[in-house]
């Protein structure tokens, strides 16, 4: 049961925390403040369930509530922390985890709201026999299943250096059998002003990318549509001195990078 409940845990957290990890690597914005808005979602869910006792309204009003919430926060705060640092990210966003909490103890209190398990969720089975086990904790987990990305456990540094950036990234995750390790080191840092790709050019092919692909269980690819202004790019120059990460892939390259820089923008709508 300890085992399950770990497991069951720990996807919760990878769901949660993978917002962060999508935010920062798609738009380069430190965002620490979006666990606050699954919890005012949470709390909507909880405060509707408890109104009407339908859980299945307190679904669709928790996920508008944090839609809503999400918005107001990009157009008032986010939008104007594109082109800043990420420290000055870190601090507003922090400070926004700070004005939620306070805002939710003063709203609603500091006792928990309960929410009844809807009666699909609410039965046990028995992974092992004699144990039984929630049904909706299976749930959360078959969600995490179902997302198809194909993340792997790495360790990386990003380390600023001047104008430029050293990123260091190894792989620590074996899944999936590759052969090779996938690892990358190098430094890169920009040479030129900011610039607008020209259509036809390598640097708008490999930019302006406006679908998201993932693979499924089943091999087939799954595709999602990305909606984002066209990226500031700069011309950099790059010292690589591990490069595996293509390879480990099956896809070996070869010959000289062709390295640009992106500045921080943001924008960007997945749907």
């Amino acid at each position: 049961m300890n085992v399950m409940n770990g497991i069951s845990a720990g996807l919760l957290l990878f769901m949660l925390s993978s917002g962060l990890t999508l935010i920062f690597s798609m738009m380069g914005v430190l965002n620490f403040a979006h666990a606050s808005f699954y919890m005012v979602g949470a709390y909507a869910g909880a405060l509707v369930a408890a109104k009407t006792g339908s859980f299945w309204l307190a679904v669709p009003a928790a996920l508008a509530c944090a839609a809503l919430v999400g918005v107001v926060i990009e157009v008032l705060i986010i939008r104007r922390l594109y082109a800043r640092d990420h420290l000055y990210q870190v601090l507003a966003t922090f400070g926004l985890i700070l004005f939620f909490n306070g805002l939710i103890a003063w709203g609603v209190g500091r006792a928990p709201l309960n929410m009844d398990v809807p009666p699909l969720l609410s039965g046990f089975v028995e992974i092992v026999p004699g144990v039984p086990y929630p049904v909706y904790r299976l749930a959360v987990m078959a969600a995490r299943a179902l997302f198809h990305l194909p993340y792997y456990r790495a360790r990386m540094e990003v380390i600023p250096d001047g104008e430029g950036i050293i990123y260091r990234s190894h792989r620590l995750d074996k899944t999936g059998g590759q052969t090779v390790p996938a690892a990358f080191e190098g430094s890169y840092r920009p040479v030129s002003a900011v610039y607008a790709a020209v259509p036809g050019t390598l640097e708008h092919f490999l930019t302006e990318r406006y679908c998201l692909y993932a693979q499924g269980p089943d091999g087939g690819l799954r595709r999602t549509e990305v909606h984002h202004r066209p990226w500031p790019l700069q011309r950099a120059e790059a010292e690589i001195t591990t490069h595996s990460m293509s390879a480990a892939g099956g896809l070996p390259v070869s010959g000289p990078p062709a390295p640009f820089m992106s500045t921080p923008m943001g924008g960007m709508r997945i749907s």
